[in-house]
This record gives C-alpha cells, sequence and structure tokens, in this order.
C-alpha cells in the first residue's frame, strides 16, 4: 500500500520507464524484422534473376557463344570441318587462307569450314557449344578440337570465366573440386551466384533496351580504340603477310643471364587431369563418336616460356589421358606445340600474324589434307554400299 506521496510518485515514475522501454523494445524488434524481411526479399530476387540468367544461355551471359552461333545461322550448310577451341584457335587460323589452300587442292570438293572457337574456349565451352551448334540443326561432318595440358586439368586456368559465362546451379556439384583446385584464382564465384543483377547489370541493360546503356556508349567513345576488336567476326579475314622478323631490330637476348621463372607454373602445381573440363571434353567425344563425326585433337603451339611449365610428369600424364581418348573414342592427336619458333608469337600462347600463316600452312598440308581426302573416300565408300545393297 502506499502511504506517502513520494512512494506515489515513484511508482508512477517506474511505470511509465517500463512502458517506454516496452515501447522501445517493440521499435527495435520491428525495425530488425523489417531489416530480416527486406534482406529475404533482396536475396529472392537476386536467385531468382540468377535462375532465369541461367535459362537464357547464352543471349545474356555468353554473347560470345551468341556471336558463334548468328554466324554459324548465316552458312549455306552445315559445315564440312569446324574448328573448336580457345583465342589460340580463333586468331592462330587464317580461315581465308586456309579456305584458298583446300580449294586449290580439291576444287570442287573443297570442304566448308567453320572457325568456332572463342575466347577461353576449354571443353566446357566446347561441349556446350556442340551441343548448341545441333539444337540449330548444325552438324559438322569433322571436328578438329584445340587441346592443352591446362585445358584438361582439375581447376583450369580459365574457371573463372566459366563462372561468369556458363556455370549454373546445376553444375555446382560437378565443379565444386574444381573451385577448390582454384580457389585463388577465382573471384566471381559469389557475385554470379548471390547477386547477379550487379555482376550482369551491364548485360542486363543491353538485353533489356536492345543496346548498350548510354554511359557505356560515352566510355567507349572516349576510351581509345583497343589494339584487337573485343569480337571479330571469326570466319572472315584475309591472309595476312608475313610480319618481319622482330629479332633482327633487336639484341639478341643473353643466355647467361638467368630466365624468369614463368608465373604459370604455380599453376600446374599438384597437376591432375580430371574435373569439370575432362569430363565435358570426354561427354564431348562421346557425343561426337556416336555420331560417326571424326576427330582430330591438335596441341596448339606455344612459345619457350609457357611450354618450360610442361614438366616431363606433367607431358606424361597429358599423353597417357590422349592415348586414353584415342581408345577410347578413336580420334587422332597431332602435336604442333613445339613446331613454331618463338619469334612467330605475340604472347606466350598466341601467334602473331606471320605465326598465324604458318600454322594454317602447316595444318592444311600436314593434317587437313590427308584427313579430308580420307573423309571423302570413306563417303564414297559408304555412299557407294548403300547404293550396292539397295539393288
Amino acid at each position: 500500500m502506499i502511504t506517502a506521496p513520494h512512494q506515489l510518485f515513484s511508482t508512477i515514475w517506474r511505470l511509465r520507464l517500463k512502458i517506454e522501454m516496452s515501447r522501445g523494445r517493440t521499435k527495435s524488434d520491428r525495425s530488425r524484422r523489417c531489416l530480416l524481411l527486406a534482406g529475404l526479399v533482396f536475396l529472392a530476387i537476386q536467385l531468382g534473376v540468377g535462375l532465369i540468367l541461367d535459362r537464357s544461355l547464352p543471349k545474356i551471359r555468353f554473347l560470345y557463344a551468341e556471336q558463334v552461333m548468328n554466324a554459324a545461322a548465316g552458312l549455306s550448310r552445315s559445315p564440312d570441318i569446324v574448328f573448336m577451341g580457345s583465342s589460340r584457335f580463333r586468331g592462330g587460323l587464317n580461315m581465308g587462307q586456309l579456305q584458298e589452300f583446300m580449294s586449290t587442292s580439291f576444287g570442287a570438293d573443297a570442304p566448308l569450314m567453320f572457325n568456332a572457337a572463342l575466347p577461353a574456349g576449354d571443353p566446357f565451352v566446347m561441349d556446350y557449344l556442340i551441343r548448341l551448334l545441333a539444337r540449330q540443326g548444325i552438324a559438322p561432318g569433322m571436328a578438329i578440337i584445340e587441346v592443352s595440358p591446362e585445358t584438361v586439368m582439375l581447376g583450369c586456368p580459365w574457371t573463372d570465366f566459366e563462372i561468369i559465362r556458363l556455370i549454373t546451379w546445376q553444375d555446382m556439384p560437378d565443379a565444386l573440386q574444381d573451385f577448390i583446385a582454384s580457389w585463388k584464382h577465382i573471384s566471381h564465384l559469389p557475385s554470379s551466384r548471390i547477386i547477379p543483377i550487379s555482376l550482369y547489370r551491364k548485360e542486363l541493360l543491353t538485353w533489356i533496351f536492345d543496346s548498350p546503356p548510354p554511359y557505356l556508349k560515352v566510355a567507349s567513345a572516349a576510351a581509345p580504340p583497343p589494339e584487337r576488336p573485343a569480337a571479330p567476326d571469326v570466319n572472315k579475314g584475309s591472309t595476312p603477310e608475313p610480319a618481319e622478323d622482330s629479332t633482327k631490330s633487336q639484341p639478341a637476348a643473353d643466355s647467361t643471364k638467368p630466365q624468369p621463372v614463368p608465373g604459370n607454373a604455380k599453376l600446374f602445381r599438384n597437376y591432375q587431369i580430371r574435373g569439370i573440363n575432362a569430363q565435358h571434353l570426354e561427354s564431348m567425344m562421346a557425343y561426337l563418336h556416336q555420331r560417326n563425326v571424326p576427330v582430330i585433337l591438335v596441341g596448339f603451339p606455344a612459345d619457350r616460356v609457357a611450354l618450360d611449365c610442361y614438366t616431363p610428369e606433367i607431358n606424361r600424364k597429358f599423353m597417357d589421358y590422349i592415348e586414353y581418348l584415342g581408345r577410347a573414342y578413336g580420334c587422332s592427336f597431332v602435336d604442333c606445340r613445339y613446331r613454331v619458333p618463338n619469334e612467330f608469337f605475340k604472347d606466350e600462347v598466341h601467334l602473331g600474324p606471320a605465326g598465324a600463316v604458318l600454322f594454317t600452312h602447316m595444318l592444311e598440308s600436314e593434317v587437313l589434307h590427308d584427313a579430308w581426302m580420307n573423309f571423302r573416300r570413306s563417303q564414297k565408300n559408304e555412299y557407294s554400299g548403300v547404293e550396292g545393297a539397295g539393288k
């Protein structure tokens, strides 16, 4: 019982304090709930857009593949020979020169050739692309496929590219071991899966408005023109004039000085041939083998700095794997990795114009000429057998 005025005031003050604290806690709890709800809505929208982007390949995430498909759709018929690989094949094959060589040798029977190589085109990309071509009704008669030790290894150096443009939620379990093996070299995995709207904002705006957003146009106009176009036509081009030997105007390297250790050598530590790229290479080989498409694997030339990364142990594992592919899928292998001198390269793995001329001639005279002749002969024999059985 309250017996004094000061006790009454004290009681009233305590009650008021409890009410205010209760109201404060209620507001704080409401704020936390609102923040949590906003976060969940944000995450749900991001994941939903990510799923849409996964289903919209290649129109938004993989524009290079879209360009290849558009170029293939413009062909008069399915190509007789399709080249698949990375920017090495894309820039190292002079298609105009190659078509001219084959036309000179075979005349009207010369094959229609198509270069489907694109930047960082590893077996994962090739397997996706060959099936995409098939869905468009384009079936090659023969496939020439670039292969190298780094493109079939666990934790391929191009894994981050595939995270951005090709890997979906469905691929995550198969790609997990590659993510672990190359965790130091992948940076876009969280953003591609959790906040894809931010990562693909430019592509989304371009797709929605059917043109790049204004700030991209301004940036591209202000920027100096690049030395190499971002997306040149992969099947057009005239025969380049062989460049002058740059070593004539430069002093010879001092062989007594220690040469720098290639930075890429670190990528080959604990070298293993397995993972998502080896899986997709074999998937593609099985797909082509079932459809009686002859396959020639080509080890693309590299300069000495890159070749020094291939230790005897790495080469042994790589060649053992190539032999396995030959036995399992009936493909052949042409090793051109050591065939082109250093002066024909513009960097460790990409040929300059003169190198492209040299490699194109090498490939035509030593590989494609006989391969196409044998392919035509087998086709004629098959046609004759079918015709004889009909009679």
